[in-house]
């Protein structure tokens, strides 16, 4: 369940420290946090990372690890809650203590404090309804994933589909979309445009709150715009430069909206032998 995660949190950070490099620069850094987490209907470590922006001159990352991390979560009848506050730093990782399931209808956010005052807040997303994943059909060679779209709420959802031979992984594909197409149809379905590979695939769907969703859509469109950016040919000089990836994370004391994101996300996934 962690790849999709585990490929916007590189990608992530991958844009924020990429640079032109034939460029000296003389301005002081403006140090900037980078925040990352999650949340799910699957129970779990909750793991969170936090960074420093570094100079666009240098290479690598510079990891916060001494922070204190506060997950709170909130019932529908106003009832609040510290679920814990008990996280360790392992591998410049910040993971929960205890495993984690996030219930359907609550809302969950995180508390960071850090050594120097700075608190920052995520907004409460709500856990939504997981949308289980009917049946994933093939049109021609491409996965096609269908679903029951609810039709009380507008819907965000991201595809992942990995493709195994054996337990041997061979590389995945990720889509965003709406349900502005489909929205309260029983025979909804996303389509990849990547051929199936491999003896096995298997697919995830995320229902994603709004402010998730545009996150996340940002990173993969900002990374098109640096893969473009990294081709050879004219196409380089028209890019787009990467935009401040902000999210639902608040600076509390200055109001200003830090880069990243933490996601409160239900999933539901289904396996296809091809």
């Amino acid at each position: 369940m962690k790849s999709f995660f585990r490929y916007i949190v590189v990608s992530f950070i991958a844009i924020m420290n990429s640079c032109s490099d034939e460029i000296a620069l003389d301005t002081e850094l403006d140090t900037q946090l980078l925040i990352f987490g999650t949340l799910t209907n699957i129970p779990d470590i909750v793991t969170i990372e936090i960074h420093k922006t570094v100079a666009l001159e240098k290479k690598g990352i510079n990891p916060v690890t001494n922070a204190a991390i506060s997950l709170y979560s909130k019932e529908p009848n106003g009832t609040k809650t510290l679920v814990t506050n008990n996280f360790e730093v392992l591998n410049n990782k910040y993971q929960s203590a205890e495993i984690i399931t996030a219930e359907v209808g609550v809302s969950y956010w995180i508390e960071i404090t850090l050594p120097d005052g700075n608190i920052y807040t995520s907004n409460p997303e709500v856990l939504k309804d997981v949308v289980p994943i009917d049946q994933i059909n093939l049109n021609n060679t491409y996965p096609r994933v269908q679903f029951s779209d609810p039709d009380n709420e507008r819907n965000f959802y991201a595809l992942e589909v990995s493709f195994f031979n054996n337990e041997q992984f061979i590389y995945q594909d990720i889509i965003l979309s709406t349900d502005v197409l489909f929205n309260g149809n029983s025979n909804a379905f996303l389509e990849l445009l990547s051929s199936t590979s491999g003896n096995r695939l298997s697919a995830s769907l995320f229902n994603l709150d709004i402010n998730s969703y545009k996150f996340y859509s940002k990173i993969i469109s900002q990374e098109d715009e640096l893969d473009d950016a990294n081709a050879d040919g004219p196409g380089q000089l028209f890019a787009t430069p990467p935009v401040n990836l902000t999210g639902n994370i608040v600076n509390n004391t200055t109001q200003k909206k830090a880069l990243g994101n933490f996601g409160v996300i239900s999933i539901s996934t289904l396996e296809l032998p091809l």
